[in-house]
């Protein structure tokens, strides 16, 4: 029987644009594009996931040792070479970009630190675990099928057992009303919530979700304070509702695309979601690929 694996990001991609889900993952074609944002966002994950672990397994006094700036600087250049042997030398950034990106990535690890209280307090607390694994079998009908992901960071109370998941994300200004309201964007960490009390046995009542939102840029002379923190908290509903509404959604994709040996629907019709709200084709992988996307049926939403 075949063994296939699944994530969230797929779904993702699916619920945006059937289509372009269906061109990377069924027919297996690359339309992906490196961007200076993405390789931002995964070196400031491993910076501060660094950070954070050495508050507790070591001291809060040996992280603020850590020379944040320095980790954040290598991290962007070996990065920037693996991404760049993976794009055949064909630069996707420039020294003038890079030195911006570094330089906002210092504001915000400067502020973090500075504010570290207000996000982890050691007494009372552990980590439990950081790129903590969920493996788990999401339908019984489909026992091929696997739901795999990470969580970033994984903190237990040790006193009331309560267990809290953050997710870190960068972002140029933040999240918007918008973006807070688009399920399909918050549901990541409800997801992870609800698969991860199955897999380890929790109540889902025990266990706390959180997006921690690393913004580029902020208004100085912003009229609220909170739109002058360097970092945006976010909770997300995730309720019975909330965990219902995407453990049904995730049961929709794979019943939507795969058999129950786990082989790939092939009577599906992918067709692009042109005029759906959340589809961007200005973003999509497969734009300047027209032969794969033709113009007419895209996106053309005027964002």
């Amino acid at each position: 029987m075949s063994k296939r694996k699944i994530s969230f990001s797929q779904y993702q991609m699916w619920k945006g644009c059937p289509h372009r889900w269906k061109l990377t993952y069924i027919d297996k074609i690359s339309g992906y594009r490196q961007s200076i944002a993405a390789l931002f966002g995964t070196v400031m994950h491993e910076v501060l996931q660094e950070y954070v672990k050495t508050i507790y397994d070591k001291s809060i006094v040996e992280a603020n040792q850590l020379q944040l700036d320095d980790m954040l600087k290598n991290g962007l250049r070996e990065q920037y070479k693996k991404l760049l042997t993976e794009a055949n030398g064909n630069h996707f950034s420039n020294e003038k970009e890079m030195a911006e990106y570094y330089s906002d990535g210092v504001q915000i690890l400067q502020w973090f630190k500075a504010h570290r209280a207000d996000f982890f307090q050691k007494k009372d607390y552990q980590l439990v675990g950081i790129e903590t694994p969920i493996n788990i079998i999401p339908l019984e009908t489909h026992p091929t099928i696997r739901l795999v992901g990470f969580l970033d960071l994984v903190i237990k109370n040790t006193k009331t057992g309560e267990i809290y998941i953050y997710d870190f994300k960068t972002s140029t200004n933040g999240w918007t009303k918008y973006a807070k309201n688009d399920k399909t964007k918050v549901s990541q960490l409800v997801l992870y919530k609800t698969y991860y009390a199955k897999q380890y046995g929790i109540s889902p009542d025990d266990i706390h979700v959180e997006y921690l939102i690393l913004k580029r840029k902020i208004v100085e002379d912003a009229e609220y304070e909170a739109m002058k923190k360097r970092v945006q908290r976010f909770e997300p509903s995730h309720g019975k509702v909330s965990q219902n509404y995407i453990k049904k959604e995730i049961e929709e994709f794979i019943t939507s695309n795969f058999t129950e040996e786990g082989e790939y629907r092939l009577d599906v019709i992918h067709t692009p979601e042109a005029g759906r709200d959340y589809c961007n084709c200005k973003y999509c992988d497969f734009d300047k690929l027209e032969q794969h996307c033709p113009k007419e049926k895209r996106n053309t939403l005027p964002f």
